[in-house]
């Protein structure tokens, strides 16, 4: 059985690294709004949750670590031009 985890790992705690880590997300097919809890993102073709338990902890310990280090402002600053690139749209922030 295998620990490794399907998520990107966060590797830098500041604006260019949180940006990095959403675009990593984006490219995993992970990408999701950092205002919404990972426990409540579901797939769209199945309905059923897009994370494990154990990946929904790893993400709020990401969003938490990020949170302590730049503050949600900078978080949803970083990940506005990816979230908003993929679905096709301009980042107004």
């Amino acid at each position: 059985m295998s620990n490794s985890s399907r998520l990107p790992a966060l590797t830098h705690t500041t604006v260019a690294g949180a940006s990095a880590w959403f675009a990593a997300l984006r490219d995993a097919d992970f990408l999701f709004h950092p205002e919404d809890d990972p426990a409540d993102i579901i797939c769209l073709t199945t309905g059923a949750a897009l994370f494990a338990k154990s990946e929904v902890a790893e993400l709020r310990m990401s969003l938490a670590k990020l949170d302590a280090a730049i503050g949600q402002a900078n978080i949803i600053d970083a990940a506005c031009p990816v979230f908003m690139g993929a679905l096709g749209l301009p980042c107004d922030a």
